[in-house]
């Protein structure tokens, strides 16, 4: 009997645990970039990817890379593999290289595996741009995307 009260107490604490993890995960807010940087760019264009808005994130690729491929053919090029999954994206580094940014991120993913099994793994991406016209750009195909169509992306 003792070994039946300590099971339902056991269940009880991980119930209130994962309610109490999911509910910091909803009031959790991104921090903000200063509008007009490098990273806020980078930001935007990953937010407005996860959200299916590829009009915006098509917005954020350079003229030359744009040129290669239409936003039609940019949209049906997102990883098909996001929408099952969570995202924190963590800045790392802003780097000025030349004429170019690099801006460096931590991407952890969270996908569920059912009730109480969830697995998260971590990657890093760099993001190369450009500012022209006191606009950061995008100067090559970046992650959520796999390309454009037959262009090369290496």
């Amino acid at each position: 009997m003792v070994n039946k009260w300590w099971l339902i107490g056991g269940g009880v604490f991980l119930f209130f645990l994962v309610i109490a993890s999911i509910v910091m995960s909803i009031l959790e807010e991104a921090d903000q970039m200063s509008e007009g940087t490098a990273e806020w760019t980078v930001q935007r264009f990953i937010s407005a990817s996860l959200d299916d808005n590829f009009d915006l994130a098509y917005s954020f690729l350079s003229g030359d890379v744009q040129s290669n491929c239409s936003v039609e053919d940019f949209a049906d090029n997102l990883r098909s593999d996001l929408s099952d999954r969570e995202y924190r994206i963590v800045l790392d580094s802003v780097v000025p290289v030349g004429t170019s940014t690099l801006v460096k991120v931590t991407i952890t993913e969270f996908e569920s595996d059912g009730f109480l099994g969830s697995s998260e793994w971590s990657h890093s991406e760099k993001f190369t741009l450009h500012e022209l016209g006191g606009t950061w750009l995008l100067t090559k195909y970046q992650w959520p995307y796999d390309g454009c169509g037959e262009v090369d992306v290496s």
